[in-house]
């Protein structure tokens, strides 16, 4: 569980600085 965290606040840092 912890690792889809980790993905998830990963893909939103990197949606984040793409838009």
């Amino acid at each position: 569980m912890k690792k889809l965290v980790l993905c998830v606040s990963i893909l939103a840092v990197i949606l984040s600085g793409v838009a």
